[in-house]
């Protein structure tokens, strides 16, 4: 479902100011795999999945989502592409001016959901992420780690095939952080690939994933320890 070939990303060409922030990455991501990709601020964790998403394309090497390398699609193919991605982004935002429900509906509808079916999912993805009672607040209204859990829900309702969650447990108190970790094994159970990067061991260890372990932007070998 996901694989990387040889990816590096260098950010700057003067002197002194070239930053390697990602060291020729190999590694793959079967069909209906959780990988949780640990690391420490400042790894590289972000970086890579926006590779993924084709917010930004690699210096060398290349990523495949479903076998299409991301960085030969124009516009109209990464928009295609992440018609099937759930993404939660860390800097994700919601529109201030539509409710819990509203930020999901328009997104179901964009993707050619009917106002009944996108009514539906929307506020089922919102009872699962427990945020069923507060569907008709505005994000101004909702706690930090609430909105974090409206963002979850946005990337749970379209269904995806494909999961890129970037610190899915930020901002959420031990008892939500772990009924978050539980359902993203429940969705990985379900068909859904998913790759979740996390600077948390504790969140790496509850979502019983494949380990990758970034560190200065390069992969340790597979089996260290959390």
């Amino acid at each position: 479902m996901l694989e990387l070939r040889g990816v590096s990303k260098v950010y700057g060409r003067a002197a002194g100011g070239r930053v390697e922030a990602l060291v020729d990455l190999s590694f793959e991501v079967k069909p209906t795999e959780l990988a949780v990709l640990v690391g420490p601020v400042g790894a590289g964790k972000s970086t890579l999945l926006r590779l993924i998403t084709g917010e930004e394309r690699p210096t060398r090497g290349a990523v495949l989502v479903d076998g299409t390398e991301v960085s030969a699609l124009g516009a109209r193919g990464l928009a295609r592409l992440r018609r099937n991605l759930g993404i939660l982004a860390q800097d994700g935002r919601l529109l201030a001016d539509r409710t819990a429900l509203g930020n999901l509906t328009v997104v179901l509808r964009a993707l050619g959901a009917g106002r009944n079916e996108a009514r539906e999912r929307a506020l089922a993805a919102l009872v699962e992420v427990g945020l069923g009672p507060a569907r008709n607040a505005l994000p101004h209204e909702l706690a930090a780690g609430e909105r974090r859990r409206v963002l979850l829900a946005r990337a749970l309702a379209t269904r995806p095939r494909l999961l890129l969650a970037d610190e899915p447990t930020a901002m959420l108190d031990p008892g939500m952080s772990a009924t978050v970790t539980t359902l993203l094994r429940s969705l990985a159970l379900r068909g859904t690939t998913c790759l979740i990067a996390t600077q948390a061991p504790e969140c790496a260890r509850a979502l019983e994933g494949r380990v990758l372990r970034l560190e200065a932007g390069r992969l340790r070998p597979e089996g260290d320890p959390v």
